[in-house]
């Protein structure tokens, strides 16, 4: 539904940015120009990777069963991410920034990170669409509904104005009618006329009761 597939495209907005702050920390990593620098950039990198992980987790856990499959790819791409990032960190801690740099500042590492945000940036898409589906989706039954609740009213509404027409002649007009009759009679002399709508319990009792007395 809507909501899933919104929860799904914010989960993989949160991992394509920690993956560029990622790569920003990776950048400090090369630059720095002695240990302090190094762990002012490797603690952040190193934390982030572990939020990575964590984020991806938690995208597969807001898939469906039958579709976390599709977010193989890029669990894969995400653990060799870590994997390159992880020992740049321990090569620029344990060995020298300048090995560091040489394992991480090159064409196969970025081309790695490069075809894990082509992933993630095509599973965004995707989930983006699905939102953007379902929200029409959504449209087209409050549409529909509209539709068939003014479907409804085209045939009620004469059903009712007919109803209410024939209430009205039975229980207004017809007793008032009547009751004019009796009062034409009575105005002619003829004083044995019986007054109908004496049981009334409403205005045209009381006006019968009156034309009785």
């Amino acid at each position: 539904n809507m909501e899933s597939a919104s929860a799904r495209a914010v989960e993989g907005e949160r991992v394509n940015s920690t993956i560029l702050a990622v790569v920003m920390d990776s950048r400090g990593v090369y630059m720095a120009l002695n240990q302090a620098d190094v762990e002012k950039y490797g603690v952040p990198l190193l934390k982030n990777l572990d939020k990575i992980q964590k984020q991806m987790q938690a995208w597969r856990d807001l898939m469906p069963e039958e579709r976390k499959a599709e977010l193989d790819a890029a669990t894969a791409k995400v653990l060799e991410f870590v994997k390159y990032r992880s020992e740049v960190v321990r090569l620029a801690r344990e060995v020298s920034i300048a090995d560091g740099r040489a394992y991480g500042d090159n064409d196969v590492n970025r081309a790695n990170r490069k075809s894990l945000n082509d992933l993630i940036v095509g599973l965004a898409a995707a989930n983006n669409e699905e939102v953007s589906q379902a929200r029409q989706e959504m449209k087209d039954y409050y549409v529909s509904q509209r539709r068939i609740l003014i479907g409804i009213m085209a045939v009620v509404m004469p059903i009712v104005v007919l109803l209410t027409l024939i209430l009205s002649l039975r229980m207004i007009v017809a007793p008032i009618r009547s009751m004019t009759g009796v009062m034409n009679r009575l105005a002619g002399g003829e004083l044995t006329v019986t007054v109908p709508g004496l049981g009334r319990k409403n205005e045209i009792g009381d006006m019968a009761h009156a034309v009785e007395v």
